[in-house]
């Protein structure tokens, strides 16, 4: 339990991030239009997935699940950033490389056309 102005935080997967995974895969599902659709549309995740039992979140639908909870959200940023994925999903990459995507990981964080696209949410709310 946490006492009241305390703080929470709260976690969730990116459901865009979940989507870009789905849909640039070097192998596509079978079943992909209507598990697409499923996903980007309501966070449910596709058979043969990597999380196949949870939801994946878009930072409005994290902030509002914390409202509803009767927290008072200070902020809900994105972890990684948009090169989060690229980084990954290769096996070597240069300093610079990696430097240049936490730069942009710290810069887009908390935009909010840009913070879905990173793997992990993260919802900073007091009680």
């Amino acid at each position: 339990m946490t006492r009241p102005g305390g703080l929470v935080f709260a976690a969730a997967l990116s459901r865009y991030i979940a989507f870009g995974r789905v849909a640039l895969a070097r192998e596509a599902q079978a079943s992909v239009p209507g598990e697409w659709l499923d996903l980007i549309a309501a966070g449910v995740p596709t058979r043969g997935g990597r999380f196949p039992a949870g939801h994946f979140h878009t930072a409005e639908e994290l902030e509002a699940e914390l409202v509803a909870a009767g927290l008072a959200v200070e902020e809900v940023v994105g972890v990684e950033g948009p090169a989060g994925l690229f980084l990954e999903s290769s096996r070597t990459v240069d300093d610079d490389i990696r430097e240049a995507a936490l730069v942009i990981a710290r810069a887009s964080s908390s935009a909010p056309a840009i913070r879905d696209f990173s793997a992990h949410l993260l919802a900073i709310a007091r009680v």
